[in-house]
């Protein structure tokens, strides 16, 4: 029991030093989940290429054009000043070309009838993931 019973009315104890020492653990504790899931490590910027001919890495930071063949036909997909694109597709409705330029790390683009995927992976200063997803 946390405390003595007269006439109804509990009395609290004051706070020992067993309380003290489990509060400040816990500040700890929460201090270094905090430091872990906001301070990420920074590291390079890669465009991840999959296709039926199989799954490639390319530096963000190397200009590059690609010709990445599906089952449609090639695929022209440009890395240039940081981002990727995907310049031509011989898909029918285009809206691979449409989704634009991508430069941050989860953004992809995705051609489904070339069966084409490309993806940003890596690290940034900045995350896009926020405190609601913790």
């Amino acid at each position: 029991m946390h405390g003595s019973t007269i006439s109804g009315v509990i009395m609290r104890r004051s706070m020992g030093i067993g309380d003290w020492v489990i509060i400040v653990f816990a500040l700890f504790a929460l201090t270094g989940v905090l430091a872990a899931a906001y301070t990420r490590p920074m590291g390079p910027l890669v465009v991840r290429v999959e296709s039926e001919g199989g799954v490639f890495l390319y530096p963000l930071d190397e200009d590059r054009t690609l010709e990445v063949e599906g089952p449609l036909g090639p695929e022209k997909v440009i890395i240039r000043n940081g981002a990727v694109w995907i310049e031509e597709a011989p898909c029918p409705d285009k809206l691979c070309i449409a989704m634009g330029r991508i430069s941050s790390p989860g953004q992809w683009i995705a051609c489904l009838p070339n069966r084409i995927f490309v993806m940003v992976e890596g690290r940034k200063g900045s995350s896009p993931v926020d405190g609601t997803t913790f």
